[in-house]
């Protein structure tokens, strides 16, 4: 027992305890070291993580603002272009029916020149008559002078007619109809000696042009603009004294009314009525409110003839409306409009503004049915066939 108690003299177990408490001091402060050192290199890093969003962010906002640049761009560009797009497509138009015309032109050119052939030929052949019988009587022919100028009509008209030729010849090709298998050749001679030569398949003094016939339809009829281009050809135009027009199409017996047509004196009439009403309610006039109001009663009633007009060329006529949009006008829905016209009274404000909300409301409709333009106007060529 005396040994185990000088083995643990209190003075040993007091040093051991302070070596193991500085030893635990030492660790401890190299993990508050270590974590502080940790902490500082943690927050650099954040700091540069919050650096680089900021720049990402930066990038994306630029971004934004260039797409929204671009879509503005877009929007302003997209209105011009259209309208340059739907103006060359009415000019080519344009150019297919003056091009059908000048055909017409030629054509009739052709025939006077078969006239002059005619009369030509005609006087050649009297001239012949009588230098036979002065031949035969007397023995002698009388000197009969050329008083049509004959070498002179060739002279001035040859070098126009090489130049039409090769004008039709293009043109033809252009609108895509046959000029003659390239036989187009223009007899403009009256005279002997100094005639042009003709095929054996064209008359003479006829230029070798297709006739105006109808035009050919669209192949597969998915060509928005072969189509347009026939059905130009078929368009008619129904017009009312005072009160504007309105189209239809005609193909033989075949009416087909354009219903879009119809709705633009409509709009027009209407709105020339509330330009009357807004005068009216700031003049103070009796006199001047009784003229207004009998031209807004007027222009209920130029309003109805357009309708009226339009309800006769279906039933007298047998014509008909598109039946692409038949669910949206058609021959009952303009005896309504024309049932509102006789009975309503435009000079009152509330039942005309109430009949214009219809009327925008209806064409509304129509424009978003008919915005497919190649499904609508095919629509009424079938219709029409």
């Amino acid at each position: 027992m005396t040994q185990a108690a000088d083995i643990l003299d209190p003075a040993f177990e007091k040093r051991i305890e302070d070596l193991i408490a500085e030893k635990k001091n030492e660790i401890e402060k190299v993990l508050v070291e270590t974590i502080d050192q940790e902490k500082v290199k943690a927050q650099q890093r954040i700091a540069e993580l919050e650096q680089e969003f900021q720049k990402e962010k930066e990038n994306l906002n630029r971004h934004k603002a260039i797409l929204e640049g671009v879509k503005s761009a877009t929007e302003d560009i997209r209105g011009p272009l259209r309208k340059h797009i739907e103006q060359a497509r009415h000019l080519r138009i344009q150019i297919r029916q003056m091009a059908t015309q000048i055909l017409e032109e030629c054509r009739k050119a052709g025939e006077l020149t078969r006239k002059i052939r005619e009369l030509s030929r005609n006087a050649d052949e009297e001239t012949a008559l009588l230098q036979a019988r002065l031949a035969d009587r007397y023995g002698t022919t009388a000197p009969i002078a050329d008083s049509l100028e004959r070498s002179g009509i060739n002279a001035d008209l040859e070098q126009e007619v090489s130049r039409l030729n090769e004008f039709v010849e293009r043109l033809s090709a252009e609108i895509g109809e046959p000029a003659g298998d390239g036989e187009g050749v223009v007899e403009i001679g009256v005279g002997r000696g100094n005639d042009l030569q003709v095929p054996e398949n064209s008359g003479p003094g006829e230029i070798a042009v297709p006739s105006p016939a109808a035009p050919k339809e669209p192949a597969g009829g998915t060509d928005l603009d072969a189509i347009s281009v026939t059905l130009e050809v078929y368009r008619r135009t129904e017009s009312v004294p005072n009160a504007g027009e309105f189209h239809y199409y005609q193909k033989a017996a075949a009416i087909v009314l354009d219903g879009e047509s119809l709705l633009a004196p409509m709009t027009r009439l209407i709105e020339s009525a509330k330009n009357r009403h807004a005068r009216l309610a700031e003049t103070k006039s009796a006199k001047e409110q009784f003229f207004l109001k009998r031209e807004i009663i007027d222009q209920q009633e130029l309003l109805r003839k357009v309708v009226l007009r339009a309800v006769k060329l279906c039933e007298k006529e047998k014509g008909f409306l598109p039946h692409h949009t038949s669910d949206i006008i058609n021959v009952q829905t303009l005896k309504d409009i024309l049932e509102r016209l006789n009975m309503g009274n435009w000079s009152d404000s509330y039942e005309m503004k109430t009949f214009e909300d219809e009327i925008s409301a209806l064409k509304a409709v129509l424009s978003a049915r008919t915005s497919d333009r190649l499904t609508y106007q095919k629509s009424i060529l079938d219709q029409l066939n």
